[in-house]
This record gives structure tokens, sequence and C-alpha cells, in this order.
């Protein structure tokens, strides 16, 4: 494809011995040049990257990249009627080009992400000025009872993932009051202790009517800003107890990427089957431009 902005071949005042005006032929070239550039500029996530990061992951090999670690799953087969206690599953045939995460009936309780979602992490490193963006799809397999914890998402946190000192997290969960599941909800650790976010004020879309929703952490130095998008633009997140940048002391403080699915089911869900959460693709960009998918 040519690139932007371009110059259209001039033509010739006269075609074939005909008299032509030039300017019926090239006067709309400023034009079309003003439109294709246009298009260059338009923001389209799922357009894969030109040069992908060594972090990145599209999920259409049906096997785990070696550069993941799972903890407290194993390969298997995602069911869309299990209720197994303990059958954490990544899955990464059954829907093609995604990887699938079905986590097992977890105890629940305060911090027990770490010891019982379902998890795949990577080590990073994270330039001065990054971000890293996750396509998230429900198909409404977050769609359980209220009594019940359940959330999927991105973590970027020191090598503990959800018990370390800090991090940075940004998920979906159901929203049971609106019968949806919301975009997106930060929290965040500095220095150990957990700040979570309430109901995320800023950029939104109907949850009701939307399946896939994309998520960005971005650096800036070592400002953290939570993001989340509808496919075609980006809004920053932000509420009283999670602010629009968390700043943190060590420039190094987060060397992991976690992405991740929990349930821990109240007593009402005891016959409900469990949830399934599918990642289309998680890239990393070294640069801090919400809309440059580059």
């Amino acid at each position: 494809m040519t690139s932007w902005p371009y110059t259209p071949d001039t033509f010739p005042t006269r075609v074939d011995g005909e008299t032509v005006f030039a300017s019926h032929i090239n006067g709309p070239q400023a034009s079309i040049t003003a439109i294709g550039t246009e298009i260059a500029r338009t923001y389209r996530p799922d357009l894969k990257p030109v040069a992908p990061s060594a972090y990145d992951d599209e999920f259409e090999t049906g096997l785990l990249d070696p550069k993941w670690t799972a903890i407290n799953c194993a390969t298997g087969t995602v069911d869309l009627l299990s209720v197994a206690a303990a059958a954490d599953t990544y899955d990464a045939t059954t829907y093609q080009g995604m990887m699938a995460l079905q986590p097992g009936r977890d105890a629940g309780g305060a911090g027990a992400e770490e010891a019982q979602a379902a998890i795949l992490r990577q080590a990073v490193t994270l330039a001065a000025n990054c971000k890293v963006i996750l396509k998230l799809n429900t198909q409404g397999t977050l769609d359980v009872a209220a009594a019940s914890t359940v959330s999927a998402g991105l973590l970027l946190s020191g090598i503990n993932g959800f018990d370390d000192n800090n991090f940075v997290h940004l998920f979906v969960m159901p929203d049971f009051a609106a019968g949806a599941t919301v975009p997106a909800l930060p929290n965040f650790a500095i220095g150990g202790t957990v700040v979570t976010g309430g109901a995320p004020v800023g950029f939104g879309f109907s949850a009701a009517a939307r399946f896939d929703y994309y998520l960005m952490i971005l650096k800036t130095g070592n400002d953290y800003s939570f993001w989340t998008g509808d496919g075609r633009s980006w809004g920053a997140l932000t509420d009283a107890s999670a602010p629009d940048n968390i700043r943190f002391a060590n420039a190094n403080a987060l060397t992991r990427l976690t992405l991740y699915s929990y349930w821990a089911p109240g007593a009402a869900e005891v016959n409900l089957p469990n949830p399934i959460s599918t990642f289309d693709f998680v890239r990393y960009f070294t640069n801090n431009t919400p809309l440059v998918n580059a």
C-alpha cells in the first residue's frame, strides 16, 4: 500500500489528441492527498503492527508462546458447561486466533488472585515512554451472579504479580446494577499499599451492547495512566481513588506483564458454569501517544 502523504501522477494537457484541461485531472490531487493522510491517521487497533515487539502476542499459533509462564493453570480445552472446582485452564485452540482462560471455582478472599487466578505472565523491560494494549473478549462469560467475584484483564507488576508491592491493574468485571460488564476498573499498589478504584469516570460506551474491550496502560516516565477504548478512540479513566496519573519512585518497579481470569463464586453460583475470557491480542509500543498504532 502506498504510504501517505503521496502525490499522484500528473497528466499532460493533451490525451489521445484531444484537448483536456489539466486542472480537471490534476486539481483533485490535493484533496486525494488530504484524504489519504487522514485515513492513515485513523486509529485502527485491530491492524497488526508492522514491527511487533518481543512482548506482543496475537495468539494465532494454537500454542502458548514460551515467553509466557502459566501460573495456576494448565493447557486444556475450555468448557462452557464446566463446574470443575480446580480446573484452571488455558486454551489456545478452541477460539481460533485467541487465547482462552477459564478459572476454576476459587475460594476467593482479599488478594487471592495471585494464588488462585488463571494467569499467563512474561518478563518485560518497559521503555521510559510506552504503552501496553490488550483486546479482551468476554462473550458474556463474565455474566454471573452478584455474590461472586469475577474479573479478567491486564496487570503490570514486579516479580510477585498481584502480591507485589508495586503494580498497576486494569480489568473488566460485571456491573450487576447495570446488568452488563463495565469497560474497565483500575487499581494499583505503591510501596505495598493497594488502592482499589471505584466506578471509572471518563470515556465510556454501552457495555451491554459490546463484548470486546480495548484496555491500555500508558507509561510516561514514572507515571502510569489507565485508558479504555471502543476500537476507534481512547479515553482516560479516573476516579477519586485512582487519579489520572500514578507515579512510582522507581522507574524499574514494574517488570512483569500478566493476563488473567479470576472467579470466586458465591454460594448462589454453585450450579453456574465457570466463566471463560478470551484474549485477542496484547501489544507493546515504545511511544505514549494513545492514537498512534505503532
